[in-house]
Parts: C-alpha cells; sequence; structure tokens
C-alpha cells in the first residue's frame, strides 16, 4: 500500500466512523454540525495527501 492509499483510506475511515458512530449519538443538529466543521479540513487534507 502507497502512502496516497494509506491517505484516502484514513479519510475513508474517518468519514465512515463519524457517519456510523458519531452521528448517531449526536441529537442536536449543531452538534453535529460543529463535528462536520471540525472534520471535514481533515477529510480534505487527507484526500489532498493521497492523489
Amino acid at each position: 500500500m502507497s502512502l496516497g492509499t494509506g491517505e484516502v483510506a484514513a479519510a475513508a475511515v474517518f468519514a465512515a466512523v463519524s457517519v456510523t458512530l458519531a452521528i448517531s449519538r449526536l441529537e442536536i443538529r449543531q452538534d453535529s454540525a460543529a463535528l462536520w466543521s471540525a472534520l471535514f479540513p481533515l477529510l480534505v487534507i487527507l484526500v489532498q495527501a493521497g492523489i
């Protein structure tokens, strides 16, 4: 597995875990928005590093 593939895989894992675990536990819409506001830049950086 090359470094690029690992970065894309990490982005996919972060997104999958947040969708399946964190979103289901966040009851307030603002909490969900805060999670994605923090997670989105990380996902962008990981995907850019992987491409």
